[in-house]
C-alpha cells in the first residue's frame, strides 16, 4: 500500500472525529484552542491504539468484531447526542456537553474510533508500513480535530443558541451514518 493511499485512508478515518470536534467547537466559548489541543490528542491517540488493536487482532477475528463494531458506534453516539438534544429544550441555563469530563471524552473518543478497528483488522491482509500508518492516522485525525474545533467558533454564528440541539443532531446523524453503512 502506498503512502498516497495511507494518507486518503487517514483522512477517511478522522472524518468523524472532525465532525465531533465542530460539534465540542460550537459549544465552547472560551477556551477554544484548549480544546482544540485536548481533542486533537484524544481522538488523534484512540484513532491510532484502535487501529493497532484492529490490526493485532488480525484476520481471525475480523468476522466477529465487523457484526457489531457499528451497533457500538451508533450507540455511543445516539446517547451523547440524545442527550444534546434532550438539554437544549431544558430551560436551566446548563451546559450539557462537557468536554472537561473524562468520560464525555473518552466516550466520543472511542465512538469515533470504531471504524479505526475495523480499518486495522483490514490491514492485517496488507503489506504497509505499520509505523508510519499508524503515525499518519494519528497526526490527520490530530490535525483535523484540532482545526474543525476551531472552526466550530464560526460556525456558531449560523446556528446562535440551539448550538447543542444541531450538535447532537449532528452526532445522531453520524451515528446513523455509521450504522446504516454497516447494514445496508
Amino acid at each position: 500500500m502506498n503512502i498516497l493511499s495511507i494518507i486518503f485512508v487517514s483522512i477517511g478515518l478522522s472524518l468523524d472525529a472532525s465532525a465531533v470536534s465542530l460539534v465540542c467547537g460550537l459549544n465552547e466559548r472560551k477556551k477554544r484552542f484548549l480544546l482544540s489541543l485536548k481533542l486533537g490528542t484524544f481522538f488523534g491517540i484512540f484513532q491510532s491504539l484502535m487501529f493497532l488493536i484492529g490490526y493485532s487482532f488480525g484476520v481471525g477475528f475480523s468476522i466477529l468484531i465487523s457484526r457489531f463494531d457499528h451497533w457500538v458506534a451508533f450507540f455511543l453516539l445516539i446517547l451523547v447526542g440524545g442527550k444534546m438534544v434532550y438539554e437544549n429544550f431544558k430551560k436551566e441555563e446548563k451546559k450539557c456537553f462537557n468536554t472537561d469530563s473524562l468520560i464525555v471524552l473518552l466516550t466520543l473518543s472511542l465512538a469515533t474510533s470504531i471504524d479505526a478497528l475495523a480499518v486495522g483488522i483490514s490491514f492485517a491482509l496488507l503489506s504497509f508500513d505499520l509505523l508510519i500508518t499508524t503515525i499518519l492516522i494519528g497526526m490527520i485525525t490530530f490535525l483535523n480535530s484540532f482545526i474543525f474545533t476551531l472552526f466550530g467558533k464560526f460556525f456558531n454564528r449560523f446556528v446562535n443558541n440551539r448550538s447543542e440541539l444541531v450538535g447532537g443532531l449532528i452526532l445522531i446523524g453520524i451515528g446513523i451514518k455509521i450504522l446504516m453503512e454497516h447494514t445496508l
